[in-house]
């Protein structure tokens, strides 16, 4: 469930920030720089009772609510978003079929693999550009929009222990290129997909784009297990 819950407080919100780079942190990497070591202890100990931070053993990580907070921020200033979240995501295949993966750096699903993937930009001038854009900054590849096919859209509904953490709708676009390598990306057939977590869905949108022989459209769900 949604509620109106804003964190204001800069050293709440520097917690959240380091928590939402880092699948669990120590007590000491989550202290903002020069701050008065009681007074981070009460800011934490608040950002607990909120329901956003739990201790795990020796360290912290973020609740499915907390998930869910840092899922609605923007990461640039900390502010709830007020727009739903739609976002470009590319299928890249090589000759090979391989489709090429690159692990998420943020939370939630930190470390996970996916498609390259962005929301889109009021600036975009429309989805392809988006989709181009995101390409050059998640994974430096740059291409023509015309080397894209749009091969449909999905909602995508991700929840958790009860808790709505990310709900998208996402424009899936497909493209053919020749091998492709940097130092956050790889190439995958299905049996290494099977030996590797993915972030939600993906293993399902391959699967659509591969099957569809025109425009789809689906909703999908899934509930995930975060201890996991």
């Amino acid at each position: 469930m949604i509620d109106n819950q804003v964190i204001t407080h800069p050293i709440q919100q520097y917690i959240l920030q380091v928590l939402t780079y880092h699948k669990t942190a120590r007590f000491s990497d989550m202290r903002k720089p020069n701050t008065d070591s009681n007074l981070y202890s009460y800011h934490l100990k608040q950002i607990i009772k909120s329901g956003l931070v739990e201790k795990i053993s020796t360290e912290y990580r973020l609740t499915a609510k907390g998930l869910m907070y840092v899922d609605r921020i923007s990461h640039s200033n900390l502010q709830l978003r007020v727009q739903p979240k739609i976002i470009t995501m590319i299928i890249l295949k090589n000759k090979q079929d391989e489709v090429l993966l690159t692990p998420r750096d943020h939370q939630p699903f930190i470390t996970r693999w996916t498609l390259p993937s962005g929301k889109l930009h009021i600036e975009d001038g429309n989805i392809f550009d988006a989709a181009v854009r995101e390409l050059d900054e998640k994974i430096g590849l740059r291409i023509s929009p015309r080397a894209l096919s749009h091969s449909g859209d999905v909602y995508i509904r991700v929840t958790a222990e009860e808790a709505m953490i990310s709900c998208v709708f996402a424009h899936i676009f497909m493209a053919r290129i020749a091998d492709f390598d940097s130092d956050n990306t790889v190439w995958s057939d299905a049996t290494w997909r099977q030996q590797h977590k993915l972030a939600p869905a993906i293993d399902d949108l391959i699967d659509l784009q591969q099957k569809s022989h025109q425009q789809f459209f689906a909703e999908l769900n899934y509930q995930v297990d975060l201890t996991q």
